[in-house]
């Protein structure tokens, strides 16, 4: 763990050489914040805050050093970089001045000069990161959280949460361990406005959900924390499906 410290360290440092009077601070989210970091499932999530628009210049240095970094994490790196005007008074969905995360790392190989030119706009999913910077984010380097963030009003991160959940039925064709932790963590806000990691959120849904929902949540629990993968069937389709609904409908 102190590696990846040591290399966020650096990370930021090189950000904030690049950024000079631009910058504001790095901010870490996620599993590595909320102490359920596993290098081979985990991935690490930051937001990088700025004062202003940033110019071509700076976007195509950020993300030389930004891409140098997730191909030092086994399970990648992701990241959003912000306006601090937006943490201080929040707008949904969040502005954003620059996005990667590993889905778009072919695209960023591709062409790198089109990504830095397109890649920008507004993101839903950033209520519930900003959320959780608020509550429990790491400063890797910059200015204080509370000096930077305020909290998101409850309705946008309930929104942004439902957005994300909105592509379940889908996602859990591929990802079914990502999925049902994410549906275990969402739980748990819904029902007892509790805000989890995806390991906590999976203890939660152990203790709220029937016996019969057990198997399948420690299937996702020790893929999670071990090297094994999950596959998808029936029965983890039909958990997704009676879960969400039970979310949506606050059952």
């Amino acid at each position: 763990m102190m590696t990846i410290w040591i290399k966020l360290k650096k990370f930021d440092l090189k950000i904030k050489e690049i950024l000079k009077d631009q910058y504001v601070g790095t901010y870490l989210h996620g599993s590595l914040a909320m102490g359920c970091f596993y290098p081979k499932k985990s991935d690490i999530d930051c937001l990088c805050v700025v004062h202003h628009d940033l110019t071509m210049d700076q976007k195509e240095k950020l993300m030389k050093v930004i891409f140098e970094l997730h191909q030092c994490i086994p399970n990648g790196l992701e990241i959003s970089v912000i306006k601090k005007e937006y943490c201080q008074n929040f707008v949904y969905p969040t502005p954003y001045e620059l996005h990667f995360s590993k889905m778009y790392a072919s695209q960023y190989m591709q062409n790198p000069m089109k990504y830095i030119a397109t890649m920008h706009g507004t993101d839903k999913d950033l209520a519930a990161h900003m959320t959780i910077i608020y509550h429990f984010g790491k400063v890797i380097g910059g200015q204080n959280i509370k000096d930077v963030f305020c909290p998101v009003p409850e309705q946008y991160y309930l929104e942004s949460l439902y957005y994300d959940m909105a592509s379940y039925m889908h996602d859990v064709e591929n990802q079914p361990m990502y999925v049902i932790l994410s549906l275990c963590r969402i739980l748990a806000y819904v029902k007892s406005h509790l805000y989890l990691s995806k390991e906590q959120g999976a203890l939660y849904a152990l203790k709220f959900l029937p016996e019969k929902n057990h198997a399948i949540i420690l299937q996702a629990l020790s893929c999670y924390r071990g090297n094994q993968t999950m596959q998808v069937n029936d029965e983890i389709r039909l958990f997704v499906k009676n879960v969400s609904y039970m979310i949506q409908n606050n059952q």
